[in-house]
């Protein structure tokens, strides 16, 4: 895994995570993944690594083989879409949410497509995250 300032995982995070399992953030927005990261901490949820790139994304996934990943749809070089095949090729036991800016059926359905279980768009209730999150925790290997 190519190390960069955006990337960090944490191996003393707990297996199995309170709730919604153990989650990958992948995004390219700092701020954004910290927020993220401190609003699912509060409601127990298990954020156990961070990354700022599609390429990292999936090196940390393979790392740490999250229960969820939540995956940013457009950042540099490899985006969400491309990320998300990868991940799901190579971790097929772990979901993955897209968390993307754009509110587009064409581009739910190309999630979809890639291996995506979920589709929210950024700016939603914390709640919805955490819908999404519990119920990709839940969700079968048959997606």
């Amino acid at each position: 895994m190519t190390s960069s300032p955006g990337t960090r995982a944490w191996r003393g995070a707990p297996a199995g995570g309170g709730n919604g399992g153990t989650v990958l953030l992948v995004d390219d927005e700092r701020m954004l993944r910290r927020e993220l990261a401190e609003l699912l901490a509060e409601e127990g949820v298990a954020v156990v690594g961070e990354a700022d790139s599609g390429i990292d994304g999936v090196a940390l996934a393979a790392l740490l083989a999250p229960d969820v990943v939540l995956m940013d749809l457009r950042m540099p070089g490899m985006g969400g879409l491309e990320a998300t095949r990868r991940v799901r090729a190579s971790l097929p036991g772990t979901r993955v949410i897209i968390l993307s800016a754009y509110d587009d059926a064409g581009l739910q359905q190309s999630a979809r497509e890639a291996g995506a279980i979920g589709y929210l768009v950024k700016g939603c209730a914390v709640d919805d995250i955490l819908a999404a999150l519990h119920a990709a925790a839940g969700a079968g290997d048959g997606q």
